[in-house]
């Protein structure tokens, strides 16, 4: 399983990267894009559009599939709960974490006790920490964590913050 968590400037740069992505990508993607809610459905549909990969708007107990890109609902949590052998999505209403609903923090602390080492974690550009401690955590329970670099950040803040923590 793929994880990214992006805010500012992360529509462009997600718009880049995942039409990119080869039509035969084996796992799924779980994307936290700070969207308020109403946005986030609309920006789902368009990267469908470009991308080699089916697009969606992340729905509660809905089980993740391979090639597919879950965009986490703008308003609501995302978290991914491990059910025998399948991750699920948990889509649910809470206060904001971080500062943000959906926040990064939450989806990778899920990450972090669920899917532990099956994982890859990626903080984009974004101001602030949303995710910092808890790709952390990712890491220490064996999954691969990216922070992007300041040179293609369009603010540096998130990536930052993660690299100072790890």
């Amino acid at each position: 399983m793929v994880v990214i968590g992006i805010s500012t400037g992360g529509p462009a740069a997600l718009k880049i990267i995942l039409s990119e992505i080869s039509k035969n990508f084996p796992i799924p993607i779980v994307i936290v894009q700070h969207m308020p809610k109403g946005f986030t459905t609309e920006f789902a549909n368009n990267l469908n559009k470009i991308c080699n990969l089916t697009v969606k708007e992340t729905k509660n107990n809905e089980i993740l599939q391979k090639g597919c890109i879950y965009i986490s609902s703008g308003g609501y949590h995302t978290k991914i709960n491990k059910i025998n052998d399948n991750y699920q999505i948990e889509v649910f209403d809470a206060e904001n974490v971080n500062g943000h609903k959906p926040s990064i923090g939450v989806l990778f602390k899920s990450i972090s006790e669920n899917v532990k080492e099956k994982v890859i974690a990626l903080i984009m550009t974004g101001m602030g920490n949303d995710g910092s401690r808890e790709i952390g955590d990712i890491k220490k329970a064996g999954g691969v964590t990216i922070a992007q670099d300041e040179k293609s950040s369009v603010v540096f803040g998130m990536p930052k913050n993660c690299n100072r923590r790890k």
